[in-house]
């Protein structure tokens, strides 16, 4: 007789899970009768009524890749930057917006080029040569917004209009800005960056309304490295690294750090992770909720100056990284990865949670919030993988038919999440959608 109860608990409990929606099912998928007849497909972990047009729209999704550009071999052969690199934005229309950086051995340098499209790609050239620290956003009217730097000038350049009206223009060449240069736009309209430059060690902060200038201010000094920056409700904020120290030629002793203001005010630099392994992060926001990404990592220098060193850095992978090391071959050095880890809580560290550990992780960890205040993930993995996580658990996964090196991370209107990479062979720069 006790043996009913168990049964029927566990026939109700088949049930419920039956009309959950499951984890893992293609975006748009039918929602399967006759658990509920009035679901008509899974949407981001929910069950959405038959006849709702975000499942015809969520039907449409299509996860195989798109090349928005490619090079010839020739130019594939890149001096410092593997072929290619790039930033991806997606307006409220669908359209694809991509700043592309190709690499170009014939003249030295690597190009700039902005594309844009939806199935067909059209391009206009920005720069001929010499550029890197792509970054991109794009307003409510389909203007682009572009920020890349020359690192031969150490100039900073700025880009905005429309589809062939972009124009570009030098906004800093005296600061010797090199590192990456993030960029914002707030719900009016007004465009935000943050640089370092070498000249003074000082983290810049850049604003302007539109159809206005630059205006500029210095937020702190210091032996910094790669800014990232969100904005919220007015409130600016930035999170950048900190040089503690360079005791041997092993790893660089870092901290990440961060700060909130705006035109006016900065609040007093806060450390969020002082362990010394900490590699580029990436900002998310939710409401009032502030939440730092960032990769642990250790650097492994190649010694001649990027000759070989895709051969070099093999080498000393196999030799000379600590175990649970993921190594990443950049130029003249290997940039081994521990793990992406989260801090919740900024300013005051609420709690840090290791998402993911090597061998699974590579690097350039981004993070986004959509519309609908789900966070998304996406990093380097091992192997030409992409990860990927979404929503409260973050649980990462590698992106099915993405082989190459992840560049950046984008979500539209109806929060589907958009992988930009670049192919094995560094000809292309390609874009895939996640359907979830």
């Amino acid at each position: 007789m006790r043996l009913l109860p168990l049964l029927k608990l566990s026939w109700v409990g088949t049930l419920l899970l039956l009309c959950a929606c499951p984890g893992g099912v293609p975006r748009g998928t039918p929602y399967q009768e006759p658990c509920d007849a009035s679901c008509g497909c899974c949407l981001q972990g929910q069950c959405i009524p038959k006849g709702d047009v975000r499942c015809e729209a969520a039907a449409q999704c299509d996860p195989s890749p798109k090349t928005v550009l490619t090079i010839d071999a020739g130019r594939a052969e890149a001096l410092f930057f593997g072929g290619q690199s790039g930033a991806l934005a997606v307006d409220d229309w669908g359209m694809l917006h991509v700043l592309a950086i190709s690499a170009d051995k014939e003249h030295g340098g690597a190009a700039v080029e902005y594309v844009w499209g939806r199935e067909q790609f059209a391009k206009i050239a920005l720069h001929d040569k010499d550029a890197s620290n792509p970054a991109i956003a794009v307003d409510g009217d389909q203007n682009v917004h572009l920020l890349y730097t020359d690192f031969f000038s150490d100039a900073l350049f700025y880009a905005s209009g429309r589809e062939q009206a972009v124009k570009a223009q030098v906004i800093d060449d005296a600061n010797m800005v090199r590192m990456r240069t993030p960029l914002a736009l707030d719900a009016k309209g007004g465009v935000h960056l943050a640089y370092f430059g070498f000249a003074d060690e000082m983290l810049r902060y850049g604003w302007k309304a539109p159809g206005e200038a630059f205006q500029f201010h210095s937020v702190v000094q210091g032996k910094l490295s790669d800014p990232v920056l969100a904005v919220a409700e007015g409130t600016v904020h930035l999170a950048y690294t900190r040089r503690l120290a360079w005791p041997d030629d092993k790893k660089a002793e870092t901290a990440l750090e961060y700060t909130s203001g705006n035109q006016r005010s900065w609040a007093s630099p806060v450390a969020l992770d002082r362990s010394g392994d900490v590699g580029a992060a990436a900002l998310a926001i939710s409401g009032s909720r502030v939440d730092a990404f960032y990769n642990v990592e250790t650097m492994v220098p190649l010694g001649n100056n990027g000759l070989d060193w895709e051969k070099q850095c093999a080498e000393v992978a196999s030799q000379d990284v600590p175990e649970q090391t993921t190594v990443e071959c950049k130029g003249g050095y290997g940039v081994g990865s521990k793990g992406v880890v989260r801090v919740s809580g900024a300013p005051t560290v609420e709690s840090t949670t290791t998402i993911e550990q090597a061998p699974a992780v590579g690097s350039d960890v981004k993070a986004v919030v959509d519309a609908q205040g789900r966070l998304h993930i996406a990093y380097r993995g091992a192997d030409n993988q992409v990860r990927y996580a979404s929503g409260p658990e973050l649980t990462p996964r590698t992106v099915p038919g993405v082989i190459g090196r992840f560049e950046d991370l984008a979500v539209d209107k109806d929060g589907r999440a958009l992988i930009l990479f670049s192919s094995t062979d560094h000809r292309s720069l390609q874009v895939a959608a996640i359907c979830e």
